[in-house]
This record gives C-alpha cells, structure tokens and sequence, in this order.
C-alpha cells in the first residue's frame, strides 16, 4: 500500500515540477527538490531529461565549494539555460558558511539568474536552509518531494548487508552502489533510519538483523564503539540462531574490532 502510494506522490512531484519549470521559464524562480536518497534522485533526474524539451542544465558542486552563487556563474560562463539543477549540496564541506552566503546574495540570484533555479536537497540540507538561510529559502515558491517505496528500501537494506558481509570476508569494497538507498553514506542510512522506523520495517528477525549489523558498522566508523559492539552482539544472537557460522564469524570479527 505504501509502495503505491509512494509511486503515485513521486509521479505528482515530478508532474508538479516540470510544470514548474515550463511556467518559470525566462524569470527566476527558486524550487526546492527533496529526495535523500542519491539512487532514487538519479533516476527522478533520467525521467527529466526523457519528459522535457526545455533546456535544463545540470550543475554538481564540488564538496570543497565555498559560495554557490559564484560557482554557478563560473560554469554558466555568461549562458542562460531555461531552468538549472544544482546537486551536490549533501556533500559540501563547509555547509554553514554556503548557506551563510547563499542568504546574503540572494539578491544576485534574482537579478542575475533569469530562470528557474531547482536545489536537490536531503533533511539534513533542508534543515540547514531553515537555520542558516530562512531569506533565501522562503523565496521557494514550489518544494517537491520524493521518497522511496516499502519494496526499495527492504532491498536496500537486505542487499547493502549482504554487500557488507562480502566486504569483510572479502576486504574488497563495492564500487558501485547497486541500490536507490546506499546505506554505506552516513546521510542515506540516517534518512533509512527514520523512513524504517516510521513504516516499521524491520519488524521481521532476519531484518531486525541485518538492520543491527549496519547500525554496528556506521557507529564503529563514527567512534561510537559500546553501541556498535551491542548492534553486533545483537546481530549475531539472530545468526547463532540461524547456526550460520560464516556470519557469526564475520560478526565475531567485528566485535573484535571494537574491542
């Protein structure tokens, strides 16, 4: 049920965007794209570019980026697209001090920028925009979200911890990520965190499991060594259960390592 829902939400989203951007079109407008998760982002951004004629241009900014507004001019280089992506955002260093100075040129955003203008954001960014940059944020006159259904995220988390098991019996590390939901970025495993306890999830033992031994691993790399030791111990009651030696060693392996 959620997963239709979910699908019928995201299809009003991107149906409500485009005729945004259409309406927008040669006058600054400030649209605000909430996804968390960077998969289901990807594939909202292929729909665009398959469902609309407009020229839409794409900008992904650098983590070490210090003022959006600049760096957008710098690679526009004097051209005017009909609508502009800015990505990224999740993954600037200095977030505070963008958003800071995003707040205080906003002016040159409407003067300058004379097409809608479309931020990706996550509930971190989104957050953050509220606290740092409220003169700016306000000027979005349309937000949009879109969300991952029940099915994606419970192949998220069943496939990400598989992946994880792999990496340690194997000490090699996926390339690429092979969900809408990559729960190896500390971001993406928050927003899972929230989205899973809301439609409760993992509310199955073999889930619950899997759920734990992730948790296990994000705070052992965040230095939260006690908590991850009892998200393993956790785990590995379910896989002793199971008498699934492989992952008991691999759980073993990992309580070791916070020890």
């Amino acid at each position: 049920m959620v997963q239709k829902k979910t699908d019928e939400l995201n299809k009003k989203s991107l149906k409500r965007l485009l005729r945004t951007i259409r309406l927008s079109e040669g006058v600054f407008s400030l649209i605000l794209a909430h996804c968390n998760y960077a998969g289901l982002r990807g594939q909202i951004l292929e729909q665009i570019r398959s469902s609309s004629s407009a020229d839409i241009q794409e900008i992904c900014l650098p983590d070490s980026v210090e003022t959006i507004y600049t760096f957008i001019q710098a690679e526009l280089n004097d051209t005017s697209p009909d609508a502009l992506m800015v990505l990224g955002l999740e993954a600037v260093r200095a977030i505070d001090d963008v958003l800071l100075a995003t707040n205080h040129v906003r002016e040159e955003f409407r003067k300058n920028f004379p097409f809608p203008v479309i931020l990706w954001v996550n509930d971190r960014v989104l957050e953050q925009f509220g606290e740092i940059a409220p003169d700016f944020k306000s000027w979005a006159g349309t937000s949009v979200r879109f969300e991952l259904g029940d099915d994606e995220l419970l192949d998220a988390l069943q496939g990400n911890a598989d992946d994880l098991f792999d990496e340690f019996l194997t000490k090699e590390n996926k390339k690429e990520p092979r969900f809408l939901a990559n729960l190896s970025y500390g971001q993406e495993f928050d927003a899972f965190l929230k989205d899973s306890e809301e439609r409760e999830l993992a509310s199955e033992p073999k889930l619950k499991a899997d759920l734990q031994f992730l948790q296990g691993y994000h705070g052992q790399n965040n230095g939260q060594i006690d908590s991850a030791a009892a998200f393993y111990e956790a785990s590995l009651s379910f896989w002793k259960e199971r008498d699934d030696r492989e992952r008991q060693g691999v759980l073993h392996h990992a309580i070791a390592g916070c020890c």
